[in-house]
Protein backbone atom coordinates (compact mmCIF):
# COMPACT_ATOMS: atom_id res chain seq x y z
CA UNK A 1 0.00 0.00 0.00
CA UNK A 2 1.04 3.56 -0.75
CA UNK A 3 0.00 6.15 1.83
CA UNK A 4 0.16 9.57 0.16
CA UNK A 5 -0.12 12.89 1.99
CA UNK A 6 -2.20 15.44 0.03
CA UNK A 7 -2.40 18.19 2.65
CA UNK A 8 -1.92 21.83 1.68
CA UNK A 9 1.71 21.84 2.87
CA UNK A 10 2.53 19.67 -0.17
CA UNK A 11 1.39 22.47 -2.49
CA UNK A 12 4.68 24.29 -2.05
CA UNK A 13 7.89 24.51 -4.03
CA UNK A 14 10.73 26.88 -4.82
CA UNK A 15 12.91 24.62 -6.98
CA UNK A 16 11.92 22.70 -10.10
CA UNK A 17 8.50 21.47 -8.91
CA UNK A 18 5.93 21.51 -6.13
CA UNK A 19 6.23 18.89 -3.40
CA UNK A 20 2.83 17.54 -4.50
CA UNK A 21 4.17 16.91 -8.01
CA UNK A 22 7.24 15.12 -6.65
CA UNK A 23 5.08 13.02 -4.30
CA UNK A 24 2.90 11.97 -7.24
CA UNK A 25 5.93 11.03 -9.34
CA UNK A 26 7.44 8.99 -6.51
CA UNK A 27 4.14 7.19 -5.91
CA UNK A 28 3.74 6.45 -9.62
CA UNK A 29 7.26 5.01 -9.95
CA UNK A 30 6.81 2.80 -6.91
CA UNK A 31 3.40 1.71 -8.21
CA UNK A 32 4.68 0.72 -11.65
CA UNK A 33 7.60 -1.15 -10.05
CA UNK A 34 5.16 -3.12 -7.89
CA UNK A 35 2.98 -3.99 -10.88
CA UNK A 36 6.00 -5.15 -12.90
CA UNK A 37 6.96 -7.44 -10.01
CA UNK A 38 3.53 -9.01 -10.10
CA UNK A 39 2.33 -7.36 -6.88
CA UNK A 40 -0.97 -5.66 -6.24
CA UNK A 41 -1.04 -1.92 -5.57
CA UNK A 42 -3.40 0.03 -3.36
CA UNK A 43 -3.37 3.66 -2.22
CA UNK A 44 -4.67 5.61 0.73
CA UNK A 45 -4.61 9.40 0.56
CA UNK A 46 -5.14 11.83 3.40
CA UNK A 47 -5.39 15.61 3.19
CA UNK A 48 -7.72 18.51 2.58
CA UNK A 49 -10.08 16.32 0.56
CA UNK A 50 -10.40 13.75 3.34
CA UNK A 51 -9.08 10.21 3.85
CA UNK A 52 -9.81 7.86 0.95
CA UNK A 53 -8.76 4.32 0.05
CA UNK A 54 -8.40 2.51 -3.25
CA UNK A 55 -8.07 -1.17 -2.35
CA UNK A 56 -5.11 -3.13 -3.69
CA UNK A 57 -5.60 -4.40 -7.23
CA UNK A 58 -3.25 -6.23 -9.59
CA UNK A 59 -2.04 -5.17 -13.03
CA UNK A 60 -2.57 -2.03 -15.05
CA UNK A 61 -6.11 -1.74 -13.72
CA UNK A 62 -4.74 -1.21 -10.23
CA UNK A 63 -2.20 1.31 -11.46
CA UNK A 64 -4.70 3.32 -13.48
CA UNK A 65 -7.02 3.40 -10.49
CA UNK A 66 -4.22 4.70 -8.30
CA UNK A 67 -3.25 7.47 -10.74
CA UNK A 68 -6.85 8.61 -11.17
CA UNK A 69 -7.27 8.69 -7.42
CA UNK A 70 -4.10 10.75 -6.88
CA UNK A 71 -5.24 13.33 -9.44
CA UNK A 72 -8.54 13.72 -7.61
CA UNK A 73 -6.95 13.75 -4.16
CA UNK A 74 -4.52 16.57 -5.05
CA UNK A 75 -7.29 18.64 -6.67
CA UNK A 76 -7.53 21.94 -4.79
CA UNK A 77 -10.62 23.18 -6.62
CA UNK A 78 -13.08 21.19 -4.51
CA UNK A 79 -13.31 23.97 -1.95
CA UNK A 80 -12.33 21.87 1.08
CA UNK A 81 -9.74 23.08 3.56
CA UNK A 82 -9.77 20.72 6.57
CA UNK A 83 -6.44 18.97 7.04
CA UNK A 84 -6.13 15.30 7.98
CA UNK A 85 -3.24 13.70 9.81
CA UNK A 86 -1.07 10.64 9.32
CA UNK A 87 -2.46 8.94 12.42
CA UNK A 88 -5.99 9.24 11.00
CA UNK A 89 -4.79 7.60 7.78
CA UNK A 90 -2.94 4.82 9.61
CA UNK A 91 -5.98 4.07 11.77
CA UNK A 92 -8.02 3.38 8.64
CA UNK A 93 -5.20 1.51 6.91
CA UNK A 94 -4.88 -0.95 9.79
CA UNK A 95 -8.47 -2.09 9.23
CA UNK A 96 -7.77 -3.29 5.68
CA UNK A 97 -4.05 -4.00 5.21
CA UNK A 98 -3.06 -7.65 5.15
CA UNK A 99 -0.18 -8.98 7.26
CA UNK A 100 2.99 -9.18 5.19
CA UNK A 101 2.08 -6.22 2.98
CA UNK A 102 4.61 -3.52 2.22
CA UNK A 103 3.48 -0.05 3.33
CA UNK A 104 5.21 3.03 1.89
CA UNK A 105 4.47 6.50 3.27
CA UNK A 106 4.96 9.44 0.88
CA UNK A 107 4.69 12.66 2.86
CA UNK A 108 6.42 15.77 4.15
CA UNK A 109 5.46 14.52 7.65
CA UNK A 110 4.24 17.89 8.92
CA UNK A 111 0.77 16.55 9.81
CA UNK A 112 1.56 13.55 12.00
CA UNK A 113 -1.15 13.66 14.67
CA UNK A 114 -0.78 12.59 18.30
CA UNK A 115 -1.03 8.83 17.68
CA UNK A 116 1.21 8.38 14.64
CA UNK A 117 3.98 6.62 16.56
CA UNK A 118 1.56 4.18 18.21
CA UNK A 119 -0.05 3.24 14.90
CA UNK A 120 3.34 2.84 13.21
CA UNK A 121 4.56 0.54 15.97
CA UNK A 122 1.43 -1.59 15.67
CA UNK A 123 1.65 -1.66 11.86
CA UNK A 124 5.28 -2.76 11.95
CA UNK A 125 4.41 -5.88 13.95
CA UNK A 126 3.01 -7.50 10.79
CA UNK A 127 4.17 -5.29 7.91
CA UNK A 128 7.27 -3.69 6.45
CA UNK A 129 6.99 0.10 6.56
CA UNK A 130 9.12 2.67 4.70
CA UNK A 131 8.83 6.46 4.63
CA UNK A 132 9.65 8.80 1.74
CA UNK A 133 10.23 12.29 3.17
CA UNK A 134 9.30 14.94 0.57
CA UNK A 135 10.77 18.41 1.11
CA UNK A 136 11.88 21.62 -0.57
CA UNK A 137 15.34 23.21 -0.10
CA UNK A 138 13.68 26.35 1.29
CA UNK A 139 12.45 24.25 4.23
CA UNK A 140 15.80 22.61 4.88
CA UNK A 141 18.17 25.55 4.79
CA UNK A 142 17.62 29.01 6.26
CA UNK A 143 17.07 31.32 3.29
CA UNK A 144 19.47 34.18 2.61
CA UNK A 145 18.38 37.52 4.09
CA UNK A 146 16.02 39.05 1.51
CA UNK A 147 12.40 39.78 0.69
CA UNK A 148 10.59 36.74 -0.72
CA UNK A 149 7.21 36.75 -2.41
CA UNK A 150 4.95 33.93 -1.21
CA UNK A 151 1.87 33.03 -3.23
CA UNK A 152 -0.94 30.89 -1.80
CA UNK A 153 -4.25 29.92 -3.36
CA UNK A 154 -5.91 32.78 -1.50
CA UNK A 155 -3.42 35.62 -1.22
CA UNK A 156 0.11 36.90 -1.72
CA UNK A 157 2.47 38.05 1.00
CA UNK A 158 6.08 39.06 1.59
CA UNK A 159 8.46 37.10 3.79
CA UNK A 160 11.26 39.30 5.16
CA UNK A 161 14.14 37.03 6.15
CA UNK A 162 16.36 40.03 6.85
CA UNK A 163 14.67 40.25 10.25
CA UNK A 164 16.31 38.24 13.03
CA UNK A 165 12.86 37.42 14.38
CA UNK A 166 11.93 35.72 11.10
CA UNK A 167 15.21 33.80 10.93
CA UNK A 168 14.77 32.53 14.50
CA UNK A 169 11.18 31.52 13.80
CA UNK A 170 12.17 29.56 10.68
CA UNK A 171 15.05 27.85 12.50
CA UNK A 172 12.83 26.90 15.44
CA UNK A 173 10.23 25.42 13.07
CA UNK A 174 12.89 23.39 11.26
CA UNK A 175 14.38 22.04 14.49
CA UNK A 176 10.95 21.19 15.88
CA UNK A 177 10.05 19.30 12.70
CA UNK A 178 13.26 17.27 12.73
CA UNK A 179 12.74 16.36 16.38
CA UNK A 180 9.17 15.31 15.62
CA UNK A 181 10.44 13.04 12.83
CA UNK A 182 12.93 11.40 15.19
CA UNK A 183 10.44 10.98 18.04
CA UNK A 184 7.46 9.71 16.04
CA UNK A 185 8.81 8.02 12.91
CA UNK A 186 12.44 7.02 13.39
CA UNK A 187 11.84 5.78 16.97
CA UNK A 188 8.91 3.74 15.65
CA UNK A 189 11.48 1.84 13.56
CA UNK A 190 10.40 3.33 10.23
CA UNK A 191 13.35 4.23 7.96
CA UNK A 192 13.05 7.54 6.09
CA UNK A 193 14.39 8.37 2.65
CA UNK A 194 14.56 12.17 2.16
CA UNK A 195 13.96 13.53 -1.35
CA UNK A 196 14.02 17.24 -2.23
CA UNK A 197 12.17 18.92 -5.08
CA UNK A 198 15.55 19.93 -6.55
CA UNK A 199 17.03 16.41 -6.47
CA UNK A 200 17.59 14.03 -9.33
CA UNK A 201 14.86 12.19 -7.50
CA UNK A 202 14.99 8.80 -9.24
CA UNK A 203 18.65 8.38 -8.31
CA UNK A 204 18.01 9.69 -4.79
CA UNK A 205 15.19 7.18 -4.33
CA UNK A 206 17.23 4.23 -5.65
CA UNK A 207 20.21 5.09 -3.47
CA UNK A 208 17.97 5.62 -0.45
CA UNK A 209 16.26 2.26 -0.82
CA UNK A 210 19.70 0.63 -0.77
CA UNK A 211 20.52 2.23 2.60
CA UNK A 212 17.70 4.37 4.10
CA UNK A 213 19.51 5.07 7.37
CA UNK A 214 22.57 6.40 5.56
CA UNK A 215 20.34 8.56 3.33
CA UNK A 216 18.53 10.06 6.33
CA UNK A 217 21.72 10.75 8.27
CA UNK A 218 23.32 12.33 5.20
CA UNK A 219 20.27 14.61 4.84
CA UNK A 220 20.45 15.59 8.51
CA UNK A 221 24.12 16.42 8.16
CA UNK A 222 23.48 18.56 5.09
CA UNK A 223 20.80 20.71 6.75
CA UNK A 224 22.39 21.10 10.19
Amino acid sequence: YLIVDTNSSLHFGTRTQFKSVLASKVAALIGWSAIQNGDRIGVLTYGVNGVHIVKATAGKRGMMGMIAHLIKAFDRTQGKSESHTLDQALKQLRTIVRPGSMVILVSDFYALGDDAKRHLLQLRKHNDVLGIKISDPFENQLPKPALYGVQTSQRSRLLDTKQNKTQHKLLAKQQSHIQSLKDNVIKAGVPLIPIQTSDLWVNTLKNGITNPNLAFNHWLGAIS
